[in-house]
């Protein structure tokens, strides 16, 4: 089920832009300010990657919160959005309470469960997507809605969402080439563990990259950006790895000097592991590059459970944790 999912990817897109298009929203009483968006695990990567879409295009401090508690400066003139796919995670039903009663401006983004429940009793903006499946694999549902949310309310320019549109034949068009080189990727690190890299824009791809191989692949998995690895990491790089593969995300977005820093990094990583990899995203602009960076990684873990023989779809120690929490009262 979860190899259709993925490769159902430009359809899912596609679908989510007809929900984003129907979805009613109401502006807020106060002038938007701040925002903060609430979200954990598959629900939560796609405030990541939004927030890197935009941070240098939005118009006021986005802060991304994955915890239960709400930061102390939410008022009536911050936006909270809360993301559960399952409507039901604690720590972002917590932090959605909590921001309804400081007034701040609410949305919510869910398929169903206490969040809508609480949402509709409560008069908040909602957005409701399809239910039944797992959350990470419902990242083009999230991610538009989230932007349709931040761009109703001034927060997101228009373009981007213009750009949201040409995605699904842009991944059409590019996913038998990436399946094709993902696989041949996946053969090579299949018995390591993964390191990824890449620009600071893409920090929260290299997060899903690791969310991805954990959950779907059962990997262990790591992962840094550029500039902020060359002030630390880069100093443990001096023992032999053979057990550790290397890879590098490369956009024509990567801002010119951190492109710089990548070479040279490889170069002084190539001494310590033979297996050292690039990935070089294919598309127009940033958009482009990002959502076929995370097609090409969702596709990788597929591949990778496969040859390591495990089911993408188990994910029993999340749910007996889950389960054991449900025991204890909070």
């Amino acid at each position: 089920m979860m190899r259709e999912l993925i490769y159902d990817f430009p359809k899912q897109m596609n679908a989510a832009l007809e929900i984003a298009k129907a979805a009613q929203l109401n502006e807020h009483s106060s002038k938007i300010n701040k925002v903060l968006i609430a979200g954990l695990g598959g629900s939560g990567i796609g405030a990541s990657i939004v927030s890197n879409l935009i941070f240098d295009k939005s118009s006021c401090p986005i802060v991304i919160n994955k915890g239960y508690i709400l930061n102390q400066f939410v008022d009536k003139e911050t936006m909270v959005v809360c993301c559960s796919y399952s409507g039901n995670t604690e720590e972002t039903l917590n932090i959605l309470k909590q921001a309804h009663d400081r007034q701040a401006k609410v949305s919510v983004i869910t398929s169903g469960g206490a969040m809508l429940d609480f949402a509709r009793a409560n008069q908040i903006d909602f957005i409701q997507i399809p239910g039944d499946m797992p959350p990470r694999a419902c990242l083009g549902y999230s991610m538009t809605q989230l932007c349709r949310v931040l761009t109703f309310h001034g927060i997101m320019p228009q373009s981007i969402e213009a750009e949201l549109e040409k995605i699904p034949e842009f991944l059409t068009k590019v996913q038998n080439d990436i399946d094709q080189e993902a696989l041949v990727l996946a053969k090579e690190i299949a018995q390591t563990m993964p390191i990824l890299y890449a620009d600071e824009r893409f920090e929260g791809v290299v997060v899903r990259y690791r969310q991805q191989l954990n959950e779907n692949s059962k990997m262990l998995c790591n992962h840094h950006v550029i500039p902020e690895m060359n002030h630390n990491e880069m100093v443990g790089w001096r023992d032999k790895h053979d057990n550790i593969s290397v890879i590098f995300l490369n956009s024509p977005s990567d801002y010119g000097r951190n492109v710089q820093r990548k070479e040279i990094n490889e170069a002084v990583i190539r001494n310590f592991t033979p297996k050292v990899f690039n990935i070089h995203a294919k598309g127009s602009n940033l958009i482009e590059h990002t959502l076929y960076f995370i097609h090409f990684g969702d596709i990788l873990s597929i591949h990778l459970a496969e040859l390591r023989h495990v089911d993408a779809m188990d994910i029993k120690v999340i749910e007996q944790l889950k389960a054991k929490l449900a025991e204890t009262k909070w």
